[in-house]
């Protein structure tokens, strides 16, 4: 059997369901919590890119630059740097050549130790593709895990308030579902290809993690 609660109710869709003698009405709820956290992992891409006659003459010198990079990237202790995407193809405009591009790939907890780093791979003649911040995965588990206690607090508030309504009383929760929702950092391209000396800025800003919780909860009549 299922019926519709009036406006006040809306949202929760209730069904009778239960072993014989022992009905039990199941409340489908969902609620959101949010917590705010603080960007603490700042993430950079460059490029490296050449052209040359020959397809192997454009690799060779997109390979040096890498390789010169990642060099400089390893002496720098708190920055973690891995190679990324690479591709070669052949340009007729403004003139006939092969070229190559690989991109490097940096994060850092430690910001001013990346921007630097990123300031000198520009003089070497890389050229940064995107930086921001996010959130590294250990702050966005604490967070997300606060959100979900805040979220449940707020289902098991709801379901004792309805089953007041309804005479029932609230037993307990018999299925419940975690989704959380982190929104993309926006990334600050303002002057990232501007000079090649140049050290753009990254400003972190609070980042909101935000759960959604769905549950049925189990009501029985009162005893």
């Amino acid at each position: 059997m299922r019926f519709f609660l009036p406006a006040l109710l809306a949202g929760a869709l209730l069904a009778m369901a239960g072993p014989a003698g022992a009905a039990a009405t199941i409340l489908h709820l969902s609620a959101s919590a949010s917590v705010k956290a603080m960007p603490d992992e700042l993430d950079a891409e460059l490029a490296a890119e050449a052209g040359a006659h020959g397809p192997a003459a454009a690799q060779n010198a997109v390979n040096a630059m890498i390789d010169k990079g990642l060099a400089a990237a390893r002496a720098v202790s708190a920055v973690t740097a891995s190679t990324g995407s690479y591709s070669v193809w052949y340009v007729t405009d403004p003139h006939p050549e092969w070229r190559a591009q690989q991109s490097l790939v940096l994060s850092a907890r430690d910001g001013p130790a990346l921007l630097g780093l990123v300031g000198q791979l520009q003089a070497q003649g890389l050229a940064v593709s995107s930086l921001g911040w996010r959130l590294a995965d250990e702050t966005q588990a604490a967070a997300s895990g606060k959100a979900q206690v805040m979220a449940l607090a707020m289902l098991k508030g709801r379901a004792e308030a309805l089953a007041k309504v309804l005479g029932l009383r609230f037993v307990g929760f018999r299925e419940v579902w975690l989704t959380p929702r982190v929104p993309p950092l926006p990334i600050q391209p303002m002057a990232l290809m501007a000079a090649r000396e140049a050290v753009p800025n990254a400003v972190p800003a609070e980042a909101t993690v935000t759960v959604t919780v769905e549950a049925d909860a189990t009501l029985e009549p009162q005893p």
